[in-house]
């Protein structure tokens, strides 16, 4: 039987990029991946998050061999064949490598075709080595029993299950022994005579027979046989079951197939079965409806609490989620903590956005465990079937694509999110900038641009956001967006937060060398979870700061609510390290995120930032503008700093200085600006402030 074709990733130095054609040529017809990733701790900052099928190292020139010591522990742990280039064609470079336990490792000459099918061929072996790791734990690990006998009548393999039923301390006590030997007198002559396999082909044969235990007892049992051959040898597959328990463990095995044992919900398996089973009944002019519901940052909080009470939440959410179905809908559990609704009777697009807000609405009342109280959010992707359509994956995908575009924030924050065709060139357009991304940051194509921050008591500009941006060759100006959440899921975010981080001190020390910006001005750089698990990024930050005339009090760091709360325990490690320098912390998109207030006093945090949702709606609605007043209130009596994001109109300054917010940010005084447009910008803003209003006005 032929298998199928696999589909595989190899994770490769930016160096040798130019091998990606020629190894997805070669790994035809199976599909293989080639994502780039430039430096050591760019692959090993990828290596955490995915599991590749090989991965392929340029080792520099007078690069030592230790250096890539981590890429192969992560490499060890998860069986990932390692692929080292040498660019120094020194035999004693190749030798080291060889006696720190890499087997692959080759020249600056070696033909570049014979790296693509060395590759390709180290791929393949990972894909069979899991396999057949694959097969030996279902052996072994299968609830029946299972025995291969040779031609000749005798064991050589079974499964501690079969062990078990025999009362045997090991099934090795059953290798090399006549499976007769295990039969009660008079129960094997009958079913065997004098034993000989199966009939040739596929013909199976089940029977009832009674074994004999190793305590004396016998054992009633029902035998499913099989022919096989293995590697040129032939024999018989038998698998054994207590007959007693066989209606039982039929039972498990079926529940076991279709549904979630945790929430007993139904999972993928049958959630594919029930949507394609409704497709197949729609008429010409029906269709069905599927939603997917994502729990946000569910991993954190199984870190931070644990997998029982992780477990114990998701019980309770399969609850909620119930509440929502009508009499023929389908709730499944579909991933750890993805769920999904299928909806038939032609739902329209605004009844399942209703059922999507009534959702997204669920997930924000307070979760009341036994230990802990707890406020989460969810995201939501929305599909409806099209007409003809009869592909149960492809609905799914649909839904998918629809979900990763809401968790993406590329739609205003919107956290509810109905499909629709330009998504599907939105996904391909990701693989492409991830592949485009190592190159602009080579080639310059990434420039900074800065708004600024102003102070209400002051009057005056007193720090500036640095925003990335990307001017494509080809596609023009891409939008943050799209390029970010591309690094961030290939591990490109960390040579792409540094980049940034070294260009706005760059851009600073300019500013003040030159006395065109006040020598107190700050500038704020964003920080992504991933650079949070780089060890260089402290001491990358202490080298930006350490010769001026940048120092510790003109730079701010930004990280999202939700992404302080992703691994908290590094964030506590590598922020106490950064406060100790100097450093501030800035809480961006504040009241968006997390709402577990108890990181606000273990983190050293300076300033909270108001997400620019609440600061839109806030003169048009009283509860969102009690909120804003609550931040406020709160990051006071925390002894923080409040900044207002996305004032854009005069009306909102004043309530926001009656609340005593400090700063705000905003269209109102500034779009963001090139570099080259900052010392003007700040200049004209100031002498706005300081003119009187009559003044202005004349």
């Amino acid at each position: 039987m032929n298998e199928r074709p696999s589909e595989r990733t190899v994770v490769l130095s930016g160096e040798l990029r130019d091998l990606i054609n020629d190894i997805e040529k070669r790994a035809t017809p199976d599909t293989c991946h080639g994502i780039i990733c430039d430096g050591p701790a760019a692959i090993s900052a990828h290596l955490v998050h995915s599991r590749p099928s090989a991965v392929g190292i340029h080792l520099q020139r007078g690069e030592a061999i230790e250096t890539l010591s981590k890429i192969a522990g992560l490499c060890r742990e998860n069986d990932i064949p390692m692929l080292i280039v040498c660019a120094d064609d020194n035999v004693e470079v190749k030798i080291a490598a060889i006696e720190a336990g890499y087997s692959h490792v080759f020249g600056p000459d070696t033909d570049r075709s014979e790296l693509a099918a060395r590759l390709v061929s180290l791929t393949r072996t990972h894909v069979n080595s899991a396999r057949e790791r694959q097969f030996e734990s279902i052996f072994q690990n299968a609830p029946y029993g299972i025995l291969l006998v040779d031609e000749a009548g005798s064991i050589f393999e079974a499964n501690e299950s079969v062990a078990k039923m025999l009362a045997l301390k090991s099934p090795q006590q059953m290798v090399g022994r006549p499976m007769a030997n295990f039969f009660a007198p008079d129960a094997f002559v009958p079913l065997f005579g004098d034993f000989e396999p199966l009939n040739d082909g596929l013909d199976k044969s089940q029977v009832e027979s009674v074994l004999l235990r190793g305590d004396g007892q016998h054992l009633a049992v029902t035998l499913d046989m099989s022919d096989y051959e293995l590697h040129g040898n032939r024999g018989t597959h038998i698998l054994v079951t207590d007959s007693g328990d066989r209606k039982r463990l039929e039972d498990q095995l079926t529940f076991g197939l279709f549904y979630d044992r945790l929430t007993q919900l139904p999972n993928r398996t049958l959630l594919l079965d029930r949507i394609t089973r409704s497709l197949l009944a729609c008429q010409h002019d029906e269709h069905i409806g599927i939603l997917l519901v994502d729990v946000n940052r569910f991993r954190s909080i199984n870190e931070r609490f644990g997998h029982q009470f992780g477990d114990q939440l998701l019980v309770t959410w399969a609850t909620r989620l119930r509440r929502c179905l009508q009499p023929t809908d389908t709730l499944a559990r579909i991933g750890v903590d993805d769920f999904a609704i299928v909806r038939s009777g032609s739902p329209g697009e605004g009844a399942m956005m209703a059922l999507g807000r009534e959702v997204e609405e669920l997930a924000r009342h307070p979760f009341r465990l036994p230990r802990e109280t707890i406020n989460l959010s969810a995201t939501v992707g929305i599909a409806l079937s099209e007409e003809g359509e009869t592909e149960a994956g492809a609905l799914l995908r649909d839904g998918q694509t629809a979900l990763f575009q809401a968790k993406s924030g590329n739609r205003s924050n919107n956290r509810v999110l109905m499909f629709n065709r330009s998504m599907r060139t939105e996904v391909l357009g990701s693989h492409r900038l991830m592949n485009d991304l190592p190159q602009a940051i080579g080639r310059d194509e990434l420039f900074l641009q800065y708004q600024p921050v102003v102070d209400l008591a002051q009057a005056r500009v007193v720090g500036l956001e640095a925003l990335v941006r990307w001017s494509h060759p080809t596609l023009g100006l891409v939008s943050p967006s799209q390029f970010i959440p591309a690094a961030e899921s290939s591990g490109l975010v960390l040579p792409l937060g540094r980049w940034v981080l070294e260009k706005c001190c760059a851009d600073l020390n300019q500013w003040l060398e030159q006395k065109t910006v006040p020598d107190d001005l700050m500038v704020n750089a964003n920080v992504a979870t991933h650079q949070l698990v780089d060890p260089d990024l402290v001491p990358m930050i202490a080298q930006l700061i350490r010769n001026g005339p940048v120092t510790a009090k003109h730079l701010n760091l930004e990280l999202t609510e939700s992404a302080l709360m992703e691994n908290p325990g590094i964030s506590m490690r590598v922020f106490s390290e950064l406060n100790d320098m100097g450093i501030k912390l800035y809480v961006d998109d504040f009241g968006t995120g997390y709402s577990s207030f108890s990181y606000l006093t273990q983190l050293p945090i300076s300033a909270l930032k108001i997400d620019r949702s609440f600061i839109s709606r806030m003169n048009h609605c009283s509860k969102e503008k009690e909120v804003v007043r609550s931040i406020v209130l709160l990051a006071q009596n925390l002894g923080l700093r409040s900044v207002a994001e996305g004032v854009e109109e005069k009306a909102e300054i004043e309530p926001l200085k009656q609340m005593g917010c400090d700063c705000i940010q905003g269209y109102y005084y500034s779009r963001p600006v090139d570099a080259e447009e900052v010392a003007s910008t700040v200049a004209r803003i100031d002498r706005e402030l300081a003119t009187p209003p009559n003044v202005q006005a004349g």
